[in-house]
This record gives C-alpha cells, sequence and structure tokens, in this order.
C-alpha cells in the first residue's frame, strides 16, 4: 500500500486526508496541536467559550460547490 504524510490538520489537511485514504493510501496526519481542526476549533479562556469555526468555515450554502465537497466528506 502507497503511503502519503498530510502536514496539517487543519480544515485543508483533513479534507486530504479523507481523499488519500479513500483513493487507497495509507495515511499519517501531523498536526501543530493536540487537537485536530486548525482555525476551525474553540477554546475556552477565563470560563468563556471562543467558537473560531463560524469564521472560518465556507460553503455552508448548498448551492456551492464547497457545500458538496463537505458532503462527501
Amino acid at each position: 500500500m502507497k503511503k502519503v504524510v498530510v502536514v496539517g490538520a487543519g480544515i485543508a489537511g483533513l479534507s486530504a486526508a479523507i481523499y488519500a485514504q479513500r483513493s487507497g493510501f495509507e495515511v499519517t496526519l501531523c498536526g501543530q496541536h493536540s487537537i485536530v481542526g486548525g482555525m476551525c476549533t474553540s477554546w475556552r479562556r477565563k470560563g468563556y467559550l471562543f467558537e473560531g469555526t463560524i469564521n472560518w468555515l465556507t460553503g455552508s450554502n448548498p448551492k456551492t460547490e464547497v457545500f458538496q465537497m463537505w458532503n462527501h466528506a
């Protein structure tokens, strides 16, 4: 089996890893942080929850090609 390393566990890296795995590759996903998602993650600070996803997530309109990709993944 062919192997691929994806550097970056944000949305682009996760998408690349999914498509590579579906195409028959053995995937190793490397990210900088302890959780995946990149800029599409939330975090807590001083009792408040900060949700970063809404500012970065595109493709929420069903008429766009990006929306179709999200449904496929």
